[in-house]
């Protein structure tokens, strides 16, 4: 493979006589504060979902921001409150929203947040962390009202940040009349609906009737739910699903949630122009158990990712999964995966590695999923029969910083460097395991060199990439340096890595 070229540097050129010994490292500090250091963190990309990293939040483990609804009662088939807590631990929108505010995602180099189901659950499966649904077209109390979701959407929006939402297809709405709702008799559904709302939810009514008027839809469960779903995105401008248990989805249906969201989010953007982020379409990820980082039916269904459940098991040599990565997306631009190393719906990564798990995660090509509190090393939960010991409540006070910092250093890396998710990967060195990645996007060219195992003073020959006299800065530690006869030396930090990108 052939490097990018960069198109830019820093215009000043250094003499050989300034390549070596304490004085000439001491000129070049100086230099560069007074004349690159605006360029040192490169150029700013615009956000694209190929390169997203997203931060999966289960909602009531993460942060408890209200405790005054912690008791809030579930919508129950009898329409009266169960009284029952919403788990055992209260986290709730405000306290995701806190976090927004506090920057706690941007400082991890986060720019999406998926949020965990937010409906009431059913009354007859009424763990707190089920995907059972309830009703589609309600938020549930334990977790907050539908004007603080709004807030928390438009709150993340400020920041930059999109919102995914985790739903599910294949469970039912037990609370409407399944059976009666499947006749095209729309009195039928009318009947079903005001009973199910009374007059205040005739809008409702009229909105779904509609819809199904619109589209010519089969008039099931199945589509009523698409339509109560891609709501959110029409009236909050949610940006993106993660459909659960996929596998159990027919992939005409993943086309149908496609390209109604599409539908809904263009909507909400034309309607809200001050508060949309970008032109982007809406964006739809499908977690399939076993899915591996290849493409399959479910993109062909219109699904834009994966969840790619074979990173996590780790049994391939790190450079191979990268350049194999690196080629399936470089050559198809319509095929992508979220890779992670722990989630709900397989396991927690090892907790005494998590300073491995966080290098090798954020520096994977394509998307990147952190499962919530991977980055404190959260403890292991007790164990149950429907998520083993997945979830627990977010460590806060205990965090372990070491790994929290670490983390955050890697993704501040990725987030400003679109060449970690999406530059064409090429091997230096297997000692210390290093790489070159470099990507153009527009007019603007982005290129990185990464070092995982250095100890001590580091010698790389970069000559195949940066020309002599080019200044280099390890982000990691914020040292620099500058390439002298094809070479640049670093000395390494705490835990081996370094992060090297151009001062422009």
């Amino acid at each position: 493979m052939q490097s990018v070229t960069a198109t830019s540097r820093c215009k000043y050129e250094f003499s050989d006589g300034m390549r070596n010994g304490p004085l000439s490292t001491a000129l070049l500090v100086i230099f560069i504060a007074l004349f690159c250091s605006d360029d040192v963190l490169g150029q700013a990309f615009e956000f694209s979902w190929d390169r997203a990293t997203i931060y999966s939040i289960v909602t009531d483990q993460f942060h408890n921001g209200d405790p005054s609804n912690d008791q809030a009662g579930r919508q129950t088939k009898e329409g009266v409150s169960s009284n029952v807590s919403s788990g055992p631990f209260g986290g709730d929108f405000a306290g995701i929203m806190a976090k927004i505010e506090d920057d706690y995602f941007g400082n991890l180099g986060v720019d999406a947040i998926c949020i965990s189901q937010v409906h009431p659950r059913s009354a007859s499966n009424d763990r707190y962390s089920s995907i059972w649904s309830l009703d589609y077209s309600r938020i549930s109390p334990s977790y907050g009202t539908v004007d603080e979701f709004e807030r928390l959407v438009n709150t993340a929006h400020d920041r930059g940040l999109r919102v995914i939402m985790e739903v599910s297809l294949p469970q039912r709405t037990e609370e409407l009349a399944v059976d009666s709702l499947s006749t095209e008799n729309r009195q039928v559904i009318r009947e079903i609906l005001d009973e199910k709302w009374g007059e205040s939810g005739s809008e409702m009514t009229r909105s779904l009737v509609h819809y199904f008027d619109r589209s010519g839809y089969p008039v099931d469960s199945d589509y009523t739910t698409i339509k109560w779903l891609t709501d959110w995105v029409r009236n909050f401008g949610i940006d993106a699903f993660r459909i659960r248990d996929a596998e159990m989805v027919e992939t005409n249906l993943l086309s149908v949630l496609k390209a109604e969201g599409v539908g809904a989010l263009r909507t909400w953007k034309s309607e809200n122009p001050t508060k949309s982020n970008d032109d982007l379409e809406f964006w739809l990820m499908a977690e399939v158990q076993n899915h591996g980082p290849v493409k399959s039916q479910y993109h062909d269904a219109g699904v834009d990712a994966t969840a790619n459940f074979s990173f996590a098991n780790g049994d391939e040599n790190l450079d191979a999964i990268y350049s194999d990565y690196s080629a399936s997306i470089s050559s198809d631009p319509a095929f992508n995966m979220v890779s992670f190393v722990s989630s709900s719906a397989s396991k927690l990564y090892e907790r005494t590695d998590l300073i491995n798990a966080g290098t090798e995660l954020y520096l994977l090509p394509g998307v990147i999923q952190i499962f919530y509190g991977d980055e404190t090393a959260r403890p292991h939960g007790e164990n149950n029969s429907e998520h083993g010991d997945l979830l627990s409540p977010m460590n806060w006070d205990d965090a372990d910083e070491t790994v929290r910092n670490h983390w955050s250093k890697l993704g501040q890396f990725r987030s400003q460097h679109p060449a970690v998710a999406a530059g064409v990967h090429e091997l230096i060195d297997d000692n210390p395991y290093s790489f070159y990645r470099g990507v153009r996007i527009g007019a603007n060219v982005d290129e990185i060199i990464v070092v995982m195992g250095a100890t001590g003073r580091t010698q790389l020959n970069v000559r195949k990439y940066f020309p002599d006299d080019t200044i280099l800065r390890d982000a990691y530690t914020g040292k620099i340096s500058m390439v002298s006869f094809g070479e640049a030396a670093f000395e390494a930090g705490e835990h081996g890595v370094l992060l090297l990108e151009l001062v422009e």
